[in-house]
């Protein structure tokens, strides 16, 4: 239910600015910092593919600036997958899965912070990226929080 939240929130935003300013990634002292409640092994791993991730091209500037020209073509080609996922929400009730934050314990600012930090788990691009990229994540992270926490 999260990522349909936040590929809802992607879907209804508008396509950035080709030439507007990306908003700043993290340097390798920040990541460190927010991901500092990790064990040493943990954390090192994080750092790894977040440094893996970050050191790709093209930079969050030149990504901006592919999504502001390709987002119909973006659109278009994600559209066809979302529509999958109609009616998982109940799909999942029905199998008693947890579908919600609250459902597993897990309190509105926790799930706000797991939302901004778990883009940095993985060296590839995730809708958590777009979201970062489009300057929304901070955002989105709080207000689907919101909706989906305890």
């Amino acid at each position: 239910m999260t990522s349909l939240a936040l590929d809802e929130r992607l879907r209804r935003a508008s396509p950035p600015e080709a030439h507007a300013p990306a908003p700043a990634e993290e340097s390798a002292e920040e990541l460190a910092a927010l991901h500092s409640h990790l064990g040493r092994p943990a954390l090192g791993g994080v750092l790894a593919e977040a440094r893996a991730k970050s050191s790709r091209r093209p930079r969050r500037a030149e990504r901006r600036g592919l999504i502001a020209s390709g987002w119909a073509d973006l659109w278009a080609s994600l559209d066809l997958q979302l529509a999958a996922s109609e009616g998982i929400g109940e799909d999942l009730f029905r199998a008693r899965v947890p579908r919600t934050f609250g459902e597993i314990g897990v309190e509105r600012p926790r799930a706000a912070q797991l939302l901004r930090l778990a883009r940095h788990i993985r060296n590839r691009y995730t809708a958590l990226d777009l979201a970062a990229d489009l300057g929304g994540l901070d955002r989105w992270a709080g207000e689907i929080a919101a909706e989906l926490a305890g």
